[in-house]
């Protein structure tokens, strides 16, 4: 499984840029509990990062927390 950093910089020349150059900045980070009535409570682990030199910019990166919330989050790509 490909880390979200591997994956934005395959599909997001600039996010590759901006990683490689350092520019993303750590902002915060931690986890978030949502629920979602077909699979129920999902945990999501977060980063932020803002953009050096570009105060209006965010970016923020969810990732699911266990492997059982990957499998949760799988169930509803498939129904859909």
């Amino acid at each position: 499984m490909k880390t979200p950093v591997e994956e934005l910089s395959r599909n997001s020349p600039e996010f590759e840029k901006i990683w490689k150059e350092n520019e993303g900045l750590p902002h915060g980070g931690g986890t978030k509990q949502c629920r979602h009535p077909a699979v129920g409570n999902i945990s999501m682990e977060y980063s932020t990062l803002s953009v050096d030199g570009r105060p209006d910019l965010t970016l923020v990166i969810y990732n699911p927390d266990t492997s059982k919330d990957t499998d949760k989050i799988r169930t509803l790509l498939q129904s859909t």
